[in-house]
């Protein structure tokens, strides 16, 4: 706690940038530190008219009042197609979630079969002792049981959600 106080930081700077000024110039430290704190005393003994005291606050002022503006705007809101999380392609209802990445681009992740109740459809190749050769797809919820979705409807359905974000087609229910 002693070395990240800013009282501490501010008594030893000097006092190291003294050190390494006499050891590159080989003067003795002593005078170095007499050198850097004479300096300082020197501008503290400069007389300055009150105008320029306050001219200097209300630049900082105005400077602060500036930033702040600037960073409300800068903020950006949510776009409003992220509300978009829920559609129905050819007979298939959907759930997909948003990643914001490090850059501030947006990429749709996790699409996912949803039943007609809103639960999440689980993969399985067994039910009820019926083994399925590829599989169907299990509501745990209502315990419906859907054939299993081919991974070119999830590839259509994806460049379709490209496409009613773009257009804003999202605000339209879509039933293809």
């Amino acid at each position: 706690k002693l070395m990240t106080n800013s009282w501490t930081i501010a008594i030893l700077a000097p006092i190291i940038v003294s050190i390494a000024v006499s050891w590159f110039n080989k003067v003795s430290i002593v005078d170095a530190i007499k050198l850097i704190f004479n300096f300082m005393a020197s501008i503290s003994n400069y007389k300055i008219s009150i105008w320029i005291i306050v001219l200097s606050l209300a630049t900082i002022v105005f400077v602060f009042f500036c930033y702040i503006k600037i960073s409300n705007i800068s903020e950006e809101k949510e776009p409003e197609w992220l509300k978009y999380t829920h559609d129905t392609y050819r007979k298939w209802n959907f759930k997909w979630t948003y990643e914001k990445n490090y850059y501030g681009k947006y990429s749709i992740e996790n699409i996912q079969p949803i039943c007609s109740c809103g639960c999440r459809l689980i993969h399985k190749d067994r039910l009820n002792n019926i083994y399925y050769g590829s599989g169907i797809l299990f509501c745990p919820n209502c315990k419906k049981t859907y054939e299993m979705i081919d991974n070119d409807i999830i590839n259509e359905f994806e460049t379709l959600l490209h496409y009613n974000i773009e257009t804003k087609n999202y605000l339209i229910n879509n039933d293809n």
